[in-house]
């Protein structure tokens, strides 16, 4: 009844005027950051109310035209003081309206404190030493021994090596020894396993222990963030039945899975709803055929016994463009070895500083979990670069990989692959963690590094298997450093060891 009535009056009024009535309708309300102009688009702008809220914001209510056109299409308002923060306006007339002002500024305001944002044209300008889109990337950071002669360092900082070699620096040489291992998907959620672990081989020097064919892997994407421009948590999705109940919890639908002849794989499709209208889908593919695909301008190998991982998120409604996401992987070691043996196996990160996270590698007995980070992903379209955060659990690693404010979706790409590196080496002994132990007259060791790359903006994760010396035959040395490392963690509740 009420839309019949509300019909009946614009009738009315057009047929009273001949025709000639004006309401206003906005369709767009922007303002630069640190700028006191409030642009407004639509049609006839000079008819606007605000309510007496919205007119508290303003200097006074005369309005600035400057398409100079008779509906007044494009023009602005004069705020009080430059805008620092998000905000809203409210409209009055026939429907009262709340318009949320999009604030025209960098990818990060601040430019992550390590440059100028020039607000004309919404870009950073870097401070010597700093690049991407929001001053995150440490260009001072190279490739490891400039990857040892035996690869190319990518514009990610890291090293793509060449056929037969593989690890962060590509100076370990890897033929075929016959390396099997398991890669299980789950059906109800994109999480991968690995474990398994054995060689073919017919030297016995390259037998894997028992710690390293009971152990594996596990990688999931624990959880979607928005956090705001100050680098609060605004919003938390929880996207593993593994994860914290104190978040929007998603379910997921899998939409089935196809065969690919060209990768000798296949792909399975998972797909959950972050809010209404707004989808993420993940496609993880399972490749047992070398393959080359291309990502945001690079091309990259995928080589046999590898994991693809594809995600895309479209439509997401943010609270303010100011705001970011951040796409959370997580990987954790499943072993049967006591903390202390867990404790002894210390994690390596490829950066100057957590924020700008280039590799990591996370051990297990003789296993260690290799990961090459991304700084690209496609934005509505756009190649952007961005940076990734390192976190540190105890043995549990994160990945934070920072996704800037988009319209309509975001695609990132991360890989997985399986490498296989050694060097022969005989009479090897272990000690009661399933570690090699270096003789002093064999210097020798062999590695088979097993292997995901998350080449997405994540992240690359890759599983190496390692037989070097970690600690030196010396019982009592080792107790020692044992000891402090065990005293140390139990005075550190919170074992996040990135700085």
């Amino acid at each position: 009844m009420k839309w019949y009535l509300f019909s009946f009056i614009l009738f009315s009024l057009f047929f009273l005027t001949n025709g000639s009535v004006k309401t206003p309708d906005v369709e767009e309300a922007l303002v630069k950051m640190n700028d006191n102009k409030l642009y407004l688009k639509g049609y006839n702008l000079d008819l606007v109310v605000f309510s007496s809220v919205t007119n508290e914001l303003l200097l006074n209510t005369t309005y600035f035209d400057l398409n100079n056109t008779v509906i007044n299409t494009y023009g602005y308002f004069i705020l009080k003081s430059n805008v620092i923060q998000p905000f809203s306006i409210e409209l009055i007339g026939l429907f009262n309206e709340t318009i949320d002002v999009f604030i025209l500024t960098c990818m990060k305001p601040n430019c992550s404190g390590n440059g100028i944002c020039i607000t004309n044209i919404m870009q950073c300008n870097c401070t010597t030493g700093w690049g991407g889109s929001d001053c995150s990337i440490d260009l001072t950071y190279k490739c490891v021994n400039g990857c040892s002669g035996n690869g190319v360092c990518s514009v990610d900082m890291t090293c793509n090596c060449n056929k037969g070699y593989t690890g962060v620096s590509c100076n370990q040489y890897s033929p075929d020894i016959g390396l099997s291992m398991t890669m299980n998907k789950s059906l109800t959620q994109p999480t991968i396993t690995m474990g398994s672990f054995t060689t073919n081989s017919t030297n016995s020097s390259m037998t894997l222990n028992d710690y390293t064919k009971s152990s594996g892997y596990s990688i999931l994407l624990p959880y979607i963030q928005e956090i705001d421009f100050n680098g609060k948590l605004v919003k938390n999705y929880s996207l593993s039945s593994l994860t914290s109940t104190n978040t929007t919890s998603t379910t997921w639908k899998y939409l089935g899975s196809t065969k690919n002849s060209t990768t000798g794989g296949s792909s399975s499709v998972y797909q959950t709803e972050l809010s209404p209208g707004s989808n993420l889908t993940v496609i993880v593919e399972l490749i047992t055929i070398t393959t080359t695909r291309e990502w945001a301008g690079q091309l990259l190998t995928l080589p046999d016994h590898s994991i693809k991982y594809s995600v895309r998120i479209e439509n997401y409604t943010f609270v303010s463009n100011l705001n970011n996401l951040q796409l959370i992987y997580q990987a954790s070691p499943n072993s049967k070895l006591s903390l202390e043996c867990e404790i002894k196996q210390s994690i390596a990160w490829g950066a100057k500083k957590s924020t700008d996270m280039h590799w990591v590698t996370l051990p297990n007995n003789q296993v260690s979990l290799y990961g090459k980070f991304s700084n690209y992903l496609i934005a509505d379209g756009r190649v952007v670069s961005t940076s990734n955060e390192g976190l540190e659990f105890g043995t549990t690693i994160q990945v934070k990989v920072n996704i800037p404010f988009f319209r309509d979706y975001i695609e990132l790409d991360p890989d997985f692959s399986v490498l296989v590196n050694s060097d022969n080496m005989n009479n090897e002994e272990y000690d009661e963690c399933g570690i090699k132990i270096e003789k002093s007259s064999d210097k020798r060791k062999w590695v088979l590094p097993v292997a995901v790359v998350v080449s997405v903006v994540g992240a690359a994760i890759v599983v190496t298997i390692l037989m070097s010396v970690l600690y030196t035959k010396n019982t009592s040395i080792r107790t020692k450093m044992l000891s402090l490392k065990l005293k140390f963690l139990r005075n550190n509740n919170n074992n996040i060891s990135m700085k």
